[in-house]
């Protein structure tokens, strides 16, 4: 299963925050990630069924 969502700008999003987002992918998160395309940062929750 894979679901992919917009979350918020990055023009709307401070640097702190994506920076956290950013180290969640490295140390905390188990089925989602997150990512920056288009000026948009997304979220991916990705879990084998």
């Amino acid at each position: 299963m894979r679901v992919i969502v917009p979350i918020v700008k990055v023009a709307d999003i401070e640097e702190g925050e994506l920076l956290r987002l950013m180290q969640a992918n490295f140390d905390s998160t188990l089925d989602a990630r997150y990512s920056v395309a288009n000026g948009v940062v997304w979220s991916a929750f990705i879990h084998l069924l």
